[in-house]
């Protein structure tokens, strides 16, 4: 097959007999980096309409579906860089991450308040500012290798083509830290094809062209994800429950934080109106301490002693609220998978 410059020799297999086996080769045999990218449909990828890149590479992926085995799905994905390096940016300026720039959240079909990400915002926490347990416990529950790995996780990979493929939606999205950032700093929140493969080849830039450090990543990222109703950033979010510092927060309420990020805006349903924990909140904590004291970032000495937890901030108002219909309460092992 050919499109444009890009030349790819596919294998697409499809078997009905006893189970049903989906199967998929594909190899990119090696091309210059800079063709590739002009070759891409214009309209389509329009994040890298504009960019330029020297080098080149080659790519080749693997992938097999039983529907009856669906833990035993291959993914195989290999990319062999030559000299691979981005000269000039598109429309998605990647180096805007190590510097000041406005966020504003798309959310319900309209843009939300934009939110200022550096020091010029009152509200900006530094990493350094922030509870060393918050970010144990965020890792823990959003991407524990985001310090090892180049922006994707085989593994999970495998799990979320399995999972889409069986509800034949985009149920889940294996998504890392650096991919969640991409997502919210650069991308549309669309769910379709296009914007996902854009998604993939800018976490693969950002990662392996070492554009911004590990830290620097992990910072942005808690001063720019949703933590509430109309609560962005660490800064703003550890007032809105407690009326802290997020240096100040102690491990229950870093374990409290890091367990709403799936659903901010349903953070009042895991309380009780006298500001407790509901039984399935106590167990989704209860298994994350689990987690990280097997993974030594918990010792004995940090859960000794009185750690209490109780809402103090704006967010007092909202207990009250009641959970609608389509909100379902789920247990750890369904919300967090270590």
């Amino acid at each position: 097959m050919q499109l444009n410059s890009i030349k790819c020799k596919p294998y697409v297999s499809y078997t009905n007999e006893t189970d049903k086996i989906y199967a998929l080769q594909l190899k990119i045999p090696k091309m210059k980096a800079n063709d590739f990218i002009t070759s891409l449909p214009t309209g389509l990828f329009s994040h890298f309409e504009g960019m330029e890149a020297q080098g080149s590479f080659s790519y080749w992926l693997n992938f097999k579906f039983n529907d009856h085995k669906p833990k035993e799905v291959v993914f195989e994905s290999k990319l062999k860089p030559e000299g691979l390096k981005i000269i000039k940016y598109g429309e998605a300026n990647l180096n805007k991450i190590n510097s000041s720039f406005t966020y504003r959240a798309f959310d319900k079909g309209k843009f939300q308040r934009p939110i200022l990400i550096g020091s010029g915002n009152p509200d900006y926490t530094p990493l350094s500012e922030i509870s060393h347990h918050l970010r144990n416990c965020v890792l823990t529950s959003e991407d524990p290798s985001f310090f090892s790995h180049r922006g994707f996780i085989n593994e999970a990979f495998k799990e979320s083509i399995a999972k889409n493929i069986k509800t034949k939606k985009f149920s889940r999205g294996a998504s890392t830290i650096s991919m969640q950032l991409v997502k919210n700093v650069f991308l549309t929140r669309e769910k379709t094809l296009s914007r996902k493969l854009e998604e993939i080849l800018l976490v693969y830039i950002l990662e392996n062209n070492r554009i911004s450090s590990k830290e620097r990543m992990l910072e942005v990222y808690f001063n720019i994800i949703e933590w509430g109703p109309n609560i962005y950033g660490i800064g703003e979010a550890s007032q809105f429950y407690f009326n802290k510092r997020a240096v100040d927060l102690n491990i229950n309420e870093c374990l409290f934080l890091a367990i709403i990020i799936p659903s901010p805006k349903g953070f009042m349903h895991r309380l009780e109106n006298d500001h407790l924990l509901k039984p399935f909140a106590k167990q989704q904590q209860k298994f994350m301490t689990n987690v990280m004291f097997r993974r030594n970032l918990l010792v004995a000495n940090d859960t000794i002693g009185n750690f209490p937890f109780s809402i103090a901030g704006p967010a007092k108002a909202y207990l009250k609220q009641r959970p609608t219909a389509v909100e379902i309460e789920v247990n750890s092992t369904e919300e967090f998978e270590f």
